[in-house]
């Protein structure tokens, strides 16, 4: 089958049996099978395969930069690629101990500022122009292969540039990069992280897509304290910090809350809640959406918050409340006939979700039966000796192929 432009349409969706990874000890991309615990149900060997060969000219780092659609956002994005660079040279270390790229203020030197006001400043302008972009992009968006997926960063913005640095920065063209929220709370770099994804947004509107996560949200920057958004804020910009956060939480208010990839794939931060309803549905919901706006209605709030059961566990079925919010009967958790069953109502192959790290993890996992796969971007999260990932979404013929591409933990034994 093919359309008009000669582009076969995709038939399926399928995992692929290997994943990359970028040796810092020689430089070279290097090639890994999946991890069998983090497949569940699956059995590597029955996992598609393709030229690995091939996928690796794929995946290439173009030379070719197409003009950014705002030029001081195209400035930040210039000053990102070469710290990508710096960072991809330097040694590696936790993003908890790093100082900046030669020890310069990573914020200042991304803006390419010395002064906090300065910050401020293109921060608030920013948050402006996202938000005026997003508003204009429905709930849920629409996006084509090939694509990029990002899980949780949690103010890990070292990781971010190294990701960008091992498997492609955003150029103008090819790959369409998916953020699938949980920027900020926790990390030691939170405004480089938002920052960064912001200026891409508005350097290259149509190529970045911006999906909401639980902590894209007041009530969380909050609640999280010490480690939280709004205090870091107001720690690291003073008498700004106020005004900068309002503007970002403003914004955050206007992020969809989900992306379709080919037809094929919903790319959503949480999970699908009870599965009952249908993403045309949720294409049309009017924003902004407040934390309470959103606690009013279960799809949406289960959009960001609810997790897939694992089907190799004695409760893998069916629709459970959710240790989240305390068995408050909001928040779900859903299992493999609940996806099945999603899947099939709004003619999906598959959902990928974000949302939770696993203790010496690899940043990806593939459930219920390789149609619901996880991805989480931050390495070694909150001491959990975790590796970070993405996922490249490549079509070959008429099957999609899902690639995990991996920062390897520093911490992970052996």
């Amino acid at each position: 089958m093919g359309n008009a432009c000669g582009v076969v349409e995709a038939q399926i969706v399928e995992v692929d049996h290997d994943y990359d990874f970028l040796s810092r000890k020689t430089g070279h991309m290097q090639i890994a099978a999946l991890d069998q615990g983090a497949l569940h149900s699956l059995d590597v060997g029955s996992l598609h395969h393709h030229d690995s060969h091939a996928h690796s000219l794929l995946e290439a780092i173009s030379e070719k930069f197409f003009p950014a659609h705002d030029t001081r956002a195209g400035e930040i994005v210039a000053n990102a690629r070469k710290m990508c660079g710096i960072v991809g040279d330097e040694k590696d270390q936790f993003h908890s101990e790093w100082n900046g790229p030669y020890n310069r203020h990573p914020l200042l030197a991304l803006l390419g500022r010395n002064s906090m006001a300065g910050v401020a400043e293109d921060l608030i302008y920013l948050a402006r122009g996202v938000q005026q972009l997003v508003a204009m992009e429905p709930t849920i968006t629409q996006a084509r292969v090939p694509c990029k997926v990002f899980g949780d960063i949690h103010g890990h913005f070292r990781d971010l540039l190294l990701l960008l640095h091992d498997f492609g920065f955003p150029s103008g063209h090819g790959p369409t990069y998916i953020f699938n929220g949980d920027w900020v709370d926790r990390g030691r770099h939170q405004l480089e992280v938002v920052c960064l994804l912001f200026a891409l947004k508005m350097a290259y509107p149509t190529q970045i897509m911006l999906n909401r996560g639980n902590h894209e949200d007041s009530a969380q920057n909050s609640h999280m304290g010490p480690k939280g958004f709004l205090d870091v804020c107001n720690a690291q910009l003073a008498s700004y910090g106020q005004s900068v956060y309002q503007q970002i939480s403003m914004t955050f208010e206007w992020l969809p809350l989900g992306c379709v990839i080919s037809h094929k794939i919903l790319v959503v931060h949480g999970g699908i809640g009870d599965g009952n309803w249908q993403v045309e549905y949720v294409e049309h919901v009017r924003r902004p959406l407040s934390h309470d706006a959103l606690a009013a209605q279960p799809v949406l709030y289960n959009m960001l918050w609810s997790d897939p059961l694992a089907e190799d566990g004695c409760n893998g079925f069916g629709v459970h409340d959710s240790p989240r919010d305390n068995h408050g009967h909001l928040v779900k958790a859903f299992g493999q006939d609940v996806t099945e069953r999603f899947l099939a109502i709004n003619a999906l192959d598959m959902v990928i979700r974000s949302h939770e790290a696993r203790p010496q993890g690899c940043g990806y996992e593939a459930m219920h039966r390789g149609k619901c796969m996880r991805v989480f971007s931050a390495r070694d999260y909150e001491g959990m000796r975790n590796d970070g990932a993405i996922l490249s979404i490549t079509q070959e013929n008429s099957t999609i192929v899902v690639r995990p591409q991996v920062l390897r933990s520093l911490s992970k034994s052996a």
